[in-house]
């Protein structure tokens, strides 16, 4: 029992002697960790001693002698083109910027090893008259039927200011005074101005615009149908188009004003013949040349060639060019065997159907 109340006591002794040499280990550690807390700029400390320099060349001797980068937009230092001198020994950065930038606007924001310049936004000025004038409309979009148009643009007149409609067709928008005007449209519908003025409630309606029209061709037997109601192709060419050239045989206005529509001249003069043919030959040795169809009557397109003889070969024109081109209101040209299928085997190469003016009211008088 004795010997093992003197071990106790060795123990203890030793403890005693190790505790000091503990606390001081512990005291120099600590210093080592607070350092390694410390930040790249907090640990960075310059000296900078320059004199009737430019901020760039400030920039470019920090980043010179340390790891830090700046970053800043070209116009960030627009009118701040004053020579500068600084003369700091150990110091950091944030006391370099601070001296740097004192009296302007240019602030800075440091992220790491970056530099983030840029300048200090100052509130607008807005005067009390302005202020007092602008007021807020609102109101609601509808059709004739009382229904809501959704997303009409609500845009007050010269300007960018403006809103879209909502769900319920109504409308909030801050207008500058009361002689504003606000313009309101939608596809489909005539565009629409109203003054404000007194009013902070407006209710509009939009009626919608019925200037398109549907196209309106002739077909077979001169029967007229929509563009886009007919299962085959059909081309049409105004009769003003037709005069624009003066061509004497009405054949010759054709070329090149109708897809797949080929016309040949002759090298007789103006009044000699011409051969039409529509999507190429059908026949190597018949004709291949379309039924002239004239007011819903088939007519003979001869060709007036004839033979060579001693006195060589003569050619008096075509049918066609018996038809004066200021007569013609529209000619329409049916291609394929379903196009003219009313017409029957004559109509094999197709069809150009010619439809002439009317008369019509004039005033009375002469002329």
């Amino acid at each position: 029992m004795k010997k093992h109340h003197s071990q106790k006591k060795r123990i203890i002794g030793v403890f005693k002697c190790l505790l000091p040499v503990c606390l001081w280990i512990c005291a120099a550690i600590s210093p080592v960790r607070a350092a390694n807390t410390l930040t790249y700029e907090q640990a960075t400390l310059l000296t900078v001693r320059m004199n009737d320099v430019s901020y760039e060349d400030v920039f470019n001797y920090i980043e010179r002698n340390s790891e830090f980068v700046f970053v800043y937009l070209d116009n960030t230092l627009n009118g701040a083109n004053r020579k500068i001198s600084l003369n700091v020994q150990g110091a950091s950065l944030t006391t370099i910027l601070n001296r740097l930038f004192s009296g302007t606007d240019i602030v800075y924001k440091i992220d790491n090893r970056q530099v983030i310049l840029s300048r200090e936004k100052s509130p607008a000025i807005v005067s009390t008259t302005e202020l007092q004038q602008e007021k807020e409309v609102t109101g609601t979009v509808k059709d004739p039927d009382g229904e809501a148009i959704i997303g009409a643009n609500i845009v007050v007149k010269g300007t960018t200011n403006g809103v879209i409609s909502d769900l319920d067709g109504r409308f909030t928008l801050n207008v500058p005074d009361a002689e504003a005007v606000l313009v309101f449209s939608y596809v489909g519908y005539k565009t629409r101005e109203i003054k404000v003025g007194e009013r902070a409630f407006i209710q509009v309606t939009l009626e919608p615009a019925s200037e398109s029209l549907d196209e309106v061709v002739v077909t077979a037997l001169g029967i007229k149908r929509e563009t886009k109601a007919l299962g085959y192709s059909v081309q049409e060419l105004k009769g003003e188009s037709l005069i624009e050239a003066r061509e004497s045989n009405i054949i010759n206005s054709l070329s090149g004003k109708l897809a797949g529509v080929q016309v040949s001249q002759s090298g007789n003069g103006g009044m000699g013949s011409s051969r039409i043919v529509i999507r190429g030959n059908n026949s190597l040795g018949g004709n291949n040349e379309p039924l002239i169809v004239v007011d819903g009557v088939p007519i003979n397109n001869f060709n007036g060639g004839s033979g060579g003889s001693e006195w060589g070969q003569s050619d008096t024109g075509n049918g066609l060019a018996d038809i004066n081109p200021d007569d013609i209101e529209s000619i329409s040209v049916l291609k394929g065997a379903a196009a003219a299928a009313l017409y029957g085997t004559r109509a094999g190469n197709g069809v150009v159907m010619i439809t002439t003016k009317t008369g019509g009211e004039h005033a009375k008088g002469l002329g």
